[in-house]
């Protein structure tokens, strides 16, 4: 079994093997395996490099230049769908594997995540030349599971989630749990493989059970196809950074700010990664795979409007046109140096953040939000009581609700077109 990072070989495939689900190209291991010959293509998938924690459902092309759709190959004589439930126990979740491995008959294996679920690989001969077609065949199938075996599969509009699977890793180039790998916390992702091709079991044709399966277009958290469809356009700012890139110092808030943008416009990880390394290998020095991940990361943990965020307390930060140090604690804003922020954290027991975000002051009286995690603005303006209220239909007479106010308003401006003007 040779071992080479990012074979150039055409005659070879590269079975991804990560020990990082950020890990970046450079940071990668690949077994080169024969896209004609099952069996290889098979265990290679199976067989663990250092107990590495990942590995993708399809592999890469001959010296690939990025882990992304563009450079899945899709030349293998087999291809794996692969299932993960986090919504469902255990024990159903074998209950499942053991009723398809009977049913279909096909080689497979799965994979326990080490926490809370299998990740289940089922190979069928070569159905895809594109990520379009493959993302197409993966939903089929579901779409045929859940048809025939509705008390096992159904679809994401469902209201049984615990039957419904990831369809991210419909994507191909989705990181996967590596069969007899390690978790990062050490735990062991036992691998089993059944229905061996040397044990005499024939690879199926999944066009035998997804020929007649028409789909509608079927959204991967925004998209399906390869062509993407998105639920509105991306910022200026997000756009910005994807043509030109930021300087350094810049790079970190705004290919955050940019991932946050492009997962509310409905773009998937891998899309928006894909994006971002445009933008990213423009910046000033280049932004690397690894960090485009974390943001993206980052980005998708966070909650729905990052601008509503709660900041931890005591919170501190960089003030960007002074360049001064800040903390925020107990909704107080309080200037100070590296080393009293040092001491001042030491003593409330709380860790300084690494790198220390930089936030913008601005005083803008139509927002009630404090720290806005998007436009990255620390707003000085605290609204009462009364900014917040919302409009309504009562008509106020100043003759009647404050005559003095009125009569001096009525000296000020005397015609009464501006003054109501002004009132309103």
């Amino acid at each position: 079994m040779s071992l080479h990072n990012a074979s150039d070989n055409p005659n070879y495939v590269n079975i991804v093997k990560s020990f990082s689900p950020y890990s970046t190209l450079k940071d990668l291991k690949f077994f080169e395996a024969d896209p004609n010959d099952p069996s290889d293509l098979i265990e290679k998938l199976f067989t663990p490099l250092n107990s590495n924690s990942f590995t993708t459902p399809l592999p890469l092309v001959a010296n690939p230049y990025r882990r992304n759709g563009k450079n899945l190959d899709f030349t293998g004589c087999v291809q794996p769908v692969v299932f993960e439930f986090d919504h469902c126990d255990l024990e159903f979740q074998e209950k499942r594997i053991e009723f398809l491995k009977e049913e279909l008959k096909t080689p497979m294996f799965k994979v326990f995540s080490g926490n809370k679920s299998f990740h289940h690989y089922i190979f069928f001969k070569q159905f895809a030349h594109s990520i379009s077609a493959y993302k197409s065949s993966c939903i089929k199938l579901l779409t045929y599971l859940s048809e025939h075996y509705p008390d096992y599969f159904q679809l994401k509009d469902s209201d049984k989630k615990e039957l419904v699977p990831d369809y991210s890793l419909f994507h191909g180039v989705q990181y996967c749990r590596q069969a007899n790998g390690k978790r990062e916390d050490g735990s062991f992702q036992k691998g089993e493989y059944f229905n061996k091709i040397e044990d005499g079991s024939a690879i199926m044709d999944i066009n035998s059970l997804i020929k007649d399966i028409e789909i509608n277009e079927i959204s991967f958290e925004g998209k399906f196809n390869d062509a993407i469809t998105v639920l509105r356009d991306p910022r200026k700012s997000t756009l910005k950074f994807i043509v030109m890139g930021a300087e350094e110092g810049n790079r970190d808030n705004e290919c955050f700010k940019a991932a946050c943008d492009l997962k509310d416009c409905g773009y998937d990880r891998e899309h928006s990664f894909d994006t971002l390394m445009d933008g990213a290998e423009k910046c000033d020095p280049p932004f690397s795979e690894f960090d485009v991940r974390q943001k993206i990361q980052s980005a998708w943990n966070r909650e729905s409007d990052p601008r509503y965020n709660q900041i931890p307390q005591p919170f501190a930060f960089i003030e960007s046109s002074t360049g001064s140090y800040y903390y925020f604690n107990q909704d107080a804003l309080y200037p100070a140096s590296k080393d009293i922020l040092k001491e001042t954290f030491k003593s409330l027991g709380k860790k300084l953040p690494d790198p220390y975000p930089v936030y913008r002051f601005v005083f803008d009286v139509h927002s009630n939000i404090k720290f806005d995690q998007v436009d990255w603005t620390l707003n000085h303006f605290t609204p009462s009581e009364f900014h917040l209220m919302s409009p309504n239909n009562k008509i106020i007479d100043p003759v009647n609700e404050f005559p003095v106010i009125d009569k001096l308003l009525s000296n000020l401006i005397p015609d009464q077109n501006e003054r109501d003007y002004f009132l309103n």
